[in-house]
């Protein structure tokens, strides 16, 4: 059964206990199967003993930091397994809070430079068991969906895969008898807004009549070469995307990617310039006026 991304009901979105999503991990999604945004929130046993640089977990921030930094948005879900099927994570109002709090500690305080909020884009999208259409149906009267204002305000423990208070008060939930709703976490990196297709014409649009009437107030704008930030994650390291895949750049690797970019873009513009010059020389020189 495949659930629709997320399924559009009276009561807002939702996704389907057990189904698949109906699309795989590419350049713009990734899919895990919890809820670790920080490197520092996995696990000891996640990482390998023989060498501790490979993990068998990843932490979410690896792919928001691709995205990033690829330039071309994405979003990261949590709550998915690895073959696309939606598993959702039980929350509590406070454990949601915690991670809105995570994740703002993550990409506004640790990322180099900081991630401006209005960059990315968190939810918190209900996961319903099967045959259920309705947020409400499950809803009702539950004692997890119940909080206290003031409780609220109380400080989480970040940076640490040590038990917050929030997850210590789910485990007494459960531990009482009841469930706990489920959530299918969406993380999404907006891409990066750019206007270089409308900066100047293509090398293909440039003619060699184009008029020279010595207007070239335009040519300040032209040279704007806008790319995206390169972010450092929490660990001074800078991923990028490529299809499913969040690979380390070195310093020398985005130095020649953007050597790649700026080439790009400027050669049309060098060569614009060149038929304008030559056309020049040939004016000059039917003109009589060359020296």
């Amino acid at each position: 059964m495949a659930a629709d991304s997320p399924t559009r009901a009276s009561t807002g979105r939702f996704y389907v206990k057990r189904a698949v999503v109906p699309f795989e991990e590419d350049l713009h999604h990734e899919f895990k199967g919890h809820r670790c945004l920080a490197v520092e929130e996995l696990a000891p046993f996640s990482f390998h003993d023989y060498d501790r640089k490979k993990r068998s977990k990843r932490a979410a921030s690896r792919a928001i930091n691709s995205f990033l930094n690829s330039g071309q948005g994405g979003t990261v879900y949590l709550g998915v397994s690895d073959d696309g099927s939606v598993i959702g994570l039980p929350m509590t109002q406070y454990q949601k809070d915690h991670v809105v709090i995570s994740l703002k500690d993550l990409l506004e305080k640790r990322y180099r430079p900081t991630v401006a909020s209005d960059q990315y884009q968190l939810d918190f999208i209900p996961v319903l068991p099967p045959g259920v259409h309705s947020f409400d149906e499950v809803s009702r009267s539950h004692p997890a969906l119940s909080f206290d204002v003031e409780l609220r305000r109380r400080p989480h423990q970040l940076r640490t895969h040590f038990p917050c208070w929030c997850d210590k008060d789910l485990r007494a939930i459960f531990h009482n008898g009841h469930i706990c709703p489920e959530y299918l976490i969406q993380i999404h990196i907006k891409p990066f807004e750019s206007s270089v297709e409308q900066l100047f014409p293509s090398d293909d649009t440039c003619s060699s009549d184009d008029d020279d009437d010595g207007n070239d107030d335009s040519l300040d704008t032209i040279l704007k070469l806008q790319l995206p930030n390169v972010y450092e994650d929490e660990e001074g390291r800078s991923y990028f995307r490529l299809q499913a895949s969040s690979l380390e750049y070195s310093l020398e690797d985005i130095r020649m990617m953007v050597s790649s970019k700026a080439k790009d873009y400027y050669q049309p513009i060098v060569r614009r310039w060149e038929r304008q010059l030559s056309r020049l020389k040939k004016e000059v020189s039917e003109a009589g006026l060359e020296t």
